[in-house]
């Protein structure tokens, strides 16, 4: 009950991505998140490669899907919304924090091509899709089904904007 030990099960070479995303949050004192407590990887040989990382365990920590899905079945959607909220606002500063070091060529923002926005865009209007053919039958989710359209339209408005700002490491 202090630490949970994820393994890789795809081992590429090099530092994993996510453990990078660790240690950079780490390195700034970002909350909301296990602390890193190590990893382990493979020096020399075939390939150099990171194998696991070890990180404290949150008891009591929820993972955010069952969390909402157990709310909106016990007809809590009003308690749903105060963690959407919450989770929010940990988002915005997980993103901030990212975005922090302008002097990392890992981590610096960069400018959003109009490729990489348009494919992005494609990307969440797939999703809308799926998402509304997925919950089309549960009447909390009807009015997002309901707005499908407008939804995608709005992506595709969006879409075609330019100067959005820049984006992030991938994380």
């Amino acid at each position: 009950d202090r630490f949970i030990l994820k393994c890789y099960r795809r081992v590429e070479a090099g530092l994993h991505p996510e453990l990078e995303v660790l240690q950079f949050l780490a390195a700034r004192d970002f909350p909301h998140m296990p602390t890193l407590a190590g990893w382990y990887g493979s020096r020399g040989g075939a390939i150099d490669a990171t194998l696991g990382i070890l990180q404290h365990f949150r008891a009591g920590a929820r993972d955010g899907w069952d969390l909402a899905v157990a709310l909106l079945a016990d007809g809590q959607a009003d308690v749903l919304l105060d963690h959407i909220a919450e989770l929010g606002t940990t988002i915005a500063a997980l993103h901030t924090t990212l975005a922090s070091d302008h002097t990392d060529p890992v981590f610096a923002p960069q400018e959003i091509t109009e490729q990489h926005f348009a494919l992005l865009c494609a990307s969440i209007d797939e999703d809308v899709c799926e998402l509304c053919a997925t919950v089309a039958e549960h009447p909390v989710a009807a009015s997002l089904h309901d707005r499908r359209d407008a939804i995608r339209d709005r992506i595709r408005a969006i879409a075609t904007t330019s100067g959005l700002g820049r984006r992030i490491r991938d994380h």
